[in-house]
């Protein structure tokens, strides 16, 4: 959500969870109203600096405990070097008491499988039923169905051999309480 109107339309039309766009972040008192709704807030992190991610997490969870960091970088497609991955670990460092998710804007699955390995909890892809030319930079990264199965079979995979990692990170009864 983006704008009061469109966090009223949001509200009104039963969304379960509102997410805030990277180029937001930097909107302490937006980001506070947004919690105010009382749904899970996503809060894209893209290029913001820690001070920055700080002051959004403390405007959240002064009114909604149920908050997701999403790391991803900025841009689409991503390059490669500028995915900065080790930062999903710094931000399960920093911020121990929310969860911290992937959005991919890199083409193809494996930067998303790799920060699942790095404790990302929740993952953000784009779907298409059919990649083509046309489809602009998200058609570029975007997941086809068979792709989509490839992908959710390769995160199942790193979760059995990375349990502990789970463990790490539990999603308590707030997540699964109606707001």
């Amino acid at each position: 959500v983006d704008f009061p109107h469109t966090l009223d339309l949001a509200v009104k039309l039963g969304a379960v969870a509102l997410k805030v766009c990277s180029g937001d972040v930097g909107y302490v008192a937006w980001i506070g109203h947004v919690a105010q709704a009382g749904l899970p807030v996503i809060l894209d992190t893209g290029n913001a600096t820690l001070g920055d991610i700080e002051r959004a997490v403390e405007a959240v969870l002064a009114h909604e405990d149920r908050l997701v960091l999403h790391h991803g970088a900025s841009g689409y497609p991503a390059h490669l070097a500028s995915t900065h991955l080790r930062m999903v670990t710094s931000l399960r460092q920093v911020f121990p008491e929310v969860v911290i998710g992937y959005s991919n804007r890199a083409i193809g699955r494996d930067v998303c499988v790799a920060a699942v390995a790095l404790g990302a909890a929740m993952v953000e892809v784009d779907l298409t039923m059919e990649r083509t030319a046309s489809a602009g930079a998200e058609g570029l990264i975007a997941l086809e169905p068979d792709e989509a199965l490839g992908f959710v079979s390769a995160i199942r995979d790193i979760e059995l051999v990375d349990a502990a990692a789970l463990l790490t990170q539990p999603l308590s009864g707030k997540w699964t309480q109606a707001a």
